[in-house]
């Protein structure tokens, strides 16, 4: 694989890929800064994303009751 594909770097870290995918995918993340620099994006975003739920699950609901 010549560039980093999202959706593949997606499936590895949710730990849907095959066993042969997932050693090729740490052997690019590895040897590729290219690989390495998405797969640390992607990793940021699902940490982001992560605090955001949270953050948003901590949110009191003001819901008019009644009308």
């Amino acid at each position: 694989m010549s560039r980093p594909d999202e959706g593949l770097i997606h499936q590895w870290l949710d730990g849907e890929c095959t066993p042969e995918e997932a050693a090729e995918l740490e052997r690019l993340v590895a040897t590729d800064p290219a690989w390495a620099a998405a797969v640390a994006e992607a990793r940021g975003l699902m940490a982001a994303s992560s605090r955001i739920v949270a953050a948003l699950d901590a949110v009191p609901r003001a819901m008019p009751q009644g009308s």
